[in-house]
């Protein structure tokens, strides 16, 4: 048994450092930021490029179609300004992108729903409390 335990890890050794792990992804792969501004201009990485000469940044960049690329929009950006930039990336061979709109946060003021819920069911009002005799 002690006359295979080196082999083995010999053996372990050589087949991770062929194989690689599946799990540690490509460090070479960077992620990119393409973002559409209200005003309709483009940027890749804070760089204005507008849409013709965007591929030509994300190449500069070291971008290749394994790249992640997130695609920054004001929440009303139209579809076709999408499609275009859609068309623009894979026509480059991009293929890994995503169109991110800002996140909204709601706020509502008053009372919470489910307490508001809970006394609806009880029959308890927001009026004065009975008074005592």
């Amino acid at each position: 048994m002690l006359r295979t335990l080196p082999l083995t890890l010999l053996t372990i050794t050589c087949l991770s450092g062929l194989i690689g792990c599946a799990t540690a992804g490509d460090a070479r792969v960077p992620n990119a930021t393409v973002t559409l501004r209200e005003d309709g201009r483009i940027y890749v990485d804070e760089t204005y490029t507008g849409l013709s000469k965007m591929v030509a940044q994300l190449t500069k960049l070291g971008c290749s179609a394994a790249t992640r690329i997130t695609i920054e929009i004001p929440g009303s950006t139209s579809a076709n300004a999408m499609t275009q930039i859609s068309r623009e990336l894979r026509t480059a061979g991009f293929i890994r992108f995503v169109f991110v709109k800002p996140r909204k946060a709601v706020v509502e003021v008053g009372e919470d729903p489910l307490i508001r819920r809970f006394k609806e069911a009880k029959g308890i009002t927001n009026g004065p409390p009975p008074k005592r005799k």
